[in-house]
């Protein structure tokens, strides 16, 4: 056995992701996750004190509204950069970007992320927050 061969993986062939995973990829969930990150420090720093459970109720609600709209941002970008995403390294190989979803359908999926996380934002939390 040669070392070349103790050293390269098997090839496995891929199957294409699900669509559920392509939607998912859409909403670029780590850069939410840090968005989100940021928006429940500066939450938790606005309570004076501890925060009570009235208050954890509501950042958790906040953050369901802020992950859902920046999640539907993250995906409208994906639509508006498709061409320079199918040019560059390393956003070539996103749905968007290899025409695997539809453009009215990543726009259909952002309006609608952005519409549920708007509504929450603004019922539950408060109207300038969804602002």
């Amino acid at each position: 056995m040669s070392t070349a061969d103790t050293l390269s993986p098997p090839h496995v062939p891929s199957k294409p992701p699900s669509k559920f995973r392509q939607f998912y990829v859409l909403t670029k969930p780590r850069v939410v996750q840090l968005i989100v990150f940021c928006a429940l420090l500066g939450m938790v720093l606005a309570v004076p004190g501890v925060p009570g459970w009235a208050d954890v109720k509501l950042g958790l609600i906040a953050c369901a509204g802020i992950w859902l709209v920046a999640g539907a941002a993250a995906a409208f970008n994906c639509l508006v950069e498709q061409g320079i995403d199918s040019r560059m390294k390393r956003t070539a190989m996103r749905a968007t970007a290899q025409g695997q979803i539809s453009n009215w359908l990543t726009l259909t999926f952002s309006v609608v992320l952005c519409a549920i996380g708007s509504v929450i934002l603004y019922v539950w939390v408060n109207p300038l927050t969804m602002w």
